[in-house]
């Protein structure tokens, strides 16, 4: 439970500083530069936030980990967002088993570092 409420409280504020680099740069709302400037900076301020907590914890990788997975995050949403636009273009509909099959993905990916063996995910 602890970490589920962690975490949704410090959604906003990390996606806050990625809405704060869409304004300064004028980015227009719902293109790519907004979008992928908010992912980022948001996912980066996330993995700065997990980094101090490492370094407090002395962990032994100095939570060089968590910023593998960190990095890994928005490349895997780019990915996904990718393939589903080529469906889209193909007019490819997102019924049936895609759906199911796209959230076993991201949910492999999310919970992947457990039996991956990175250590302090």
């Amino acid at each position: 439970m602890w970490g589920s409420c962690w975490h949704q409280l410090m959604r906003r504020p990390c996606a806050e500083a990625g809405k704060i680099v869409k304004s300064l740069c004028r980015f227009r709302t719902g293109s790519f530069a907004s979008r992928y400037s908010q992912i980022w900076i948001g996912l980066a301020v996330s993995a700065m936030i997990h980094h101090a907590g490492a370094v407090v914890s002395m962990l032994e990788d100095n939570g060089r980990w968590q910023a593998v997975y960190f990095c890994i995050q928005p490349i895997g949403i780019m990915i996904e967002d990718g393939v589903m636009g080529i469906a889209r273009r193909y007019g490819i509909q997102m019924t049936g088993r895609l759906p199911k099959l796209s959230m076993d993905l991201k949910l492999t990916f999310k919970h992947g570092q457990k039996f991956s063996g990175m250590p302090g995910c």
